[in-house]
């Protein structure tokens, strides 16, 4: 996790602050927080307050300009899983939260 979360380490990496266990058999993350992810920016289920902050993402826009936000965000995301392989991170479903 030191590798690959720490605050700046890659810019479509969410940082992790803090973490460690807590009694009895609990796991914690003390992670950034994120306007919107990429459930919320498909479903189009954004606050009003995310829309007034990201009114590039959440504005009615054209189906070209939508199908190039989609692209932006597929590359941001294999960026991101460039970065962890990069580190030697295996990020796969089965996987879960285990190796990061």
């Amino acid at each position: 996790m030191a590798k690959l979360c720490n605050p700046g380490a890659h810019k479509n990496i969410v940082a992790v602050f803090r973490h460690g266990k807590l009694l009895p058999s609990y796991y914690f993350l003390d992670m950034e927080i994120c306007d919107m992810n990429l459930d919320t920016f498909i479903e189009r289920k954004w606050s009003p307050e995310t829309a007034m902050e990201l009114p590039q993402l959440t504005t009615k826009v054209s189906q070209r300009m939508r199908m190039a936000q989609i692209w932006d965000i597929m590359e941001d995301i294999t960026s991101g899983l460039a970065f962890v392989h990069s580190k030697n991170g295996d990020l796969k479903p089965r996987n879960g939260m285990s190796r990061i």
